[in-house]
């Protein structure tokens, strides 16, 4: 994906997330890094071909991109606030 096109996409989810996108050889080491799970599907009568499943939870991660939490996508906001203090 370029920068563009991938900005456009996660609007459609919230205005507050951040993509990410590298080279492929990059992009493997991240997802191995914090545990994400990812699979191309080709489609052939789709308009790009394919489709990338993956795994959706909340990674949380410091500023030195350490691994500290993670969290069910659908977790509950008082919840997540919780599991947040608890790194504070």
């Amino acid at each position: 994906d370029n920068l563009e096109l991938l900005e456009r996409y996660t609007k459609y989810f919230h205005p507050n997330i951040i993509g990410l996108t590298d080279e492929i050889s990059v992009l493997k080491k991240v997802a191995e890094k914090y545990g994400v799970k990812y699979k191309k599907t080709l489609v052939p009568d789709s308009t790009l071909g394919y489709v990338i499943s993956h795994s959706s939870d909340i990674i949380i991660v410091d500023r030195d991109g350490v691994l500290r939490m993670t969290v069910p996508h659908d977790i509950d906001a008082d919840h997540l606030l919780k599991q947040l203090k608890l790194l504070l």
